[in-house]
């Protein structure tokens, strides 16, 4: 668990010129990771992640102040380089 940086460009397409606003701020990433068997070269992977990025306005209206917290899980296949001994 820590602190992120996240960077988000939004654009409005119904009005010309088109708008595009980058919006940057701070956050909270959450990072579980579970790998197994522990001492084999080959393993598999269980990953979540948990980002909090918090709201951030859009448009020209009050109304659109959507939310940018996610949750990501994820499965995999890994290699070590150097097997865990002891």
């Amino acid at each position: 668990m820590g602190p992120a940086y996240y960077v988000a460009t939004t654009k409005e397409v119904m009005v010309f010129p088109e708008k595009v606003r980058p919006n940057s701020k701070l956050g909270i990433l959450l990072d579980l990771a579970l790998t197994l068997p522990v001492r084999t070269r080959f393993y598999l992977e269980l990953n979540f992640q948990c980002r909090l990025a918090g709201k951030t306005e859009i448009g020209p209206y009050e109304a659109r102040v959507p939310s940018y917290d996610h949750w990501i899980f994820g499965v995999g296949i890994g290699f070590r380089f150097q097997l865990i001994t002891g």
